[in-house]
């Protein structure tokens, strides 16, 4: 191990700097396949949690008369979805979903606790279902947990995840029938004005005649407005699907700036390549040796970056490791390895094979 390293950092400068390259590159790309393998778990729990029929609406009430419950129907369910709140907790802005009535059983995966029952419902007593990263931020009171959410006391009664990603960690679902009076007026300034946002969803009903009934029985009383386009955001805050390609792009920056650095590391090598040359190597042996240094310089960026992702992982995790995020990160290495050196094997091999680094020699 000593003298493979010997003879990668004979040339220091060079070899330093195609190190700490391919470090970056390495990071990157890990990166990059990070943020594609949790957009895609996310997209199996959204499509484990989303029922068959699915129809958005903006509604916009005219004047003061609340009809959002009229949007109760016994063939589908109704939720309001991404209004913001303030939770008192954390001090910060929360997205949430309100259920206005559920005709059918909801899809969230429920790890403790329950839905509220139909005494609870119909008692208008202020209760609430949490994502269970806000576990941390409720306190107990006898036999119950509560929260606080826009300066309101919520009962908690139950706490959801997704299967497989954090899509819904930090959902705050509540029912309209339930909800406090600071978040009732706040829905409905933002009905009046902006539009609220409103699911019809089903698993066996067609939720498009269901649209058509209320938006009769409703007509002249408020707007509303047929919309495909409405989605629930539930990803994390900042843009992953932004932030993912960046780092794809940071990582080819990173090969080019390597290949570039490459003619330094060529022009060093100079002597030994003319010396190799006088004792009869072939210039597919002298690109044999060059690919190889490569290829080495290339695993030990990706050993020194597996040990830095270990130490924070570790931290970030508590030491608690899952075989599929080993294998996961294992593949993602070996890719980078063939990838990486498959690409910048090609510099060395055209400067070569096209006589330019023999023509330094002579």
């Amino acid at each position: 191990m000593k003298l493979i390293l010997k003879k990668i950092f004979r040339y220091k400068l060079s070899a330093v700097c195609m190190l700490i390259g391919f470090c970056t590159a390495y990071l990157c790309f890990w990166g990059g396949n990070k943020v594609s393998y949790i957009l895609n778990q996310e997209e199996i729990d959204r499509q484990v949690s989303a029922f068959r029929y699915r129809q958005g609406v903006v509604l916009t009430i005219i004047e003061d008369e609340d009809v959002i419950l009229d949007f109760i129907n016994e063939k589908c369910n109704a939720t309001i979805i991404n209004l913001t709140t303030w939770y008192d907790s954390e001090k910060v802005e929360r997205l949430m979903d309100v259920v206005i009535h559920q005709a059918e059983e909801s899809k969230y995966h429920i790890v403790s606790g329950r839905f509220p029952n139909t005494e609870e419902l119909k008692s208008g007593e202020r209760v609430v279902v949490l994502g269970r990263r806000h576990k941390a931020n409720t306190y107990k009171r006898g036999n119950e947990e509560y929260t606080i959410i826009d300066g309101e006391e919520y009962k908690v009664t139950g706490y959801i995840k997704a299967e497989k990603s954090v899509i819904y960690d930090y959902k705050v679902l509540l029912f309209y029938p339930c909800i406090g009076e600071n978040i009732r007026n706040y829905i409905m300034n933002i009905a009046k004005t902006m539009g609220i946002g409103i699911y019809l969803e089903s698993e066996h009903h067609n939720v498009s005649q269901t649209f058509m009934e209320i938006n009769r029985s409703l007509a002249r009383r408020c707007y509303i407005m047929k919309e495909d386009g409405i989605e629930p955001f539930e990803a994390t805050e900042i843009s992953t699907i932004n932030y993912g390609r960046n780092l794809y792009l940071v990582y080819v920056y990173c090969i080019i700036t390597v290949v570039i650095i490459m003619q330094l590391w060529l022009l060093e090598r100079k002597k030994e390549i003319s010396i190799r040359r006088a004792y009869g190597y072939t210039r597919i042996d002298i690109i044999k040796v060059l690919i190889i240094d490569l290829f080495r310089l290339i695993f030990i960026s990706t050993v020194i970056c597996i040990v830095i992702q270990i130490i924070i992982e570790s931290i970030v995790r508590d030491g608690n490791w899952e075989l599929q995020h080993i294998i996961l990160q294992m593949g993602v290495a070996l890719l980078y390895i063939l990838i990486t050196g498959m690409v910048v094997s090609v510099y060395p091999v055209y400067m070569i094979m096209k006589r330019q680094v023999i023509s330094l020699i002579k």
